[in-house]
């Protein structure tokens, strides 16, 4: 969406943290957040939990499964049956 609307990058979500604290960061589309956000399915920490020991494939899976349970958007309003899913995941 923010390729047609540049403003849709101001619902970004962001924050900071001191560096010495970090031990993982991971970047992902609204497609996969939502598990988090919109269906209330994982926490962040679930969510960081899976990619750690399954992986970013792992995640994405979850959130289609999630989404399979409400295929015509009742539950979670949507205009799509499931959204683009990217994750970026890296830890040190």
């Amino acid at each position: 969406m923010a390729a047609a609307v540049p403003e849709a990058a101001e619902h970004a979500l962001t924050g900071t943290v001191s560096g010495i604290d970090v031990r993982a960061a991971a970047v992902m589309s609204d497609g996969v957040s939502r598990l988090v956000t919109e269906y209330g399915m994982a926490t962040w920490s679930e969510v960081f939990n899976t990619l750690r020991t399954s992986g970013p494939g792992e995640l994405i899976d979850t959130v289609r499964k999630v989404e399979a349970t409400d295929p015509t958007g009742r539950r979670w309003p949507r205009y799509k049956s499931g959204d683009d899913a990217t994750v970026a995941f890296c830890q040190w």
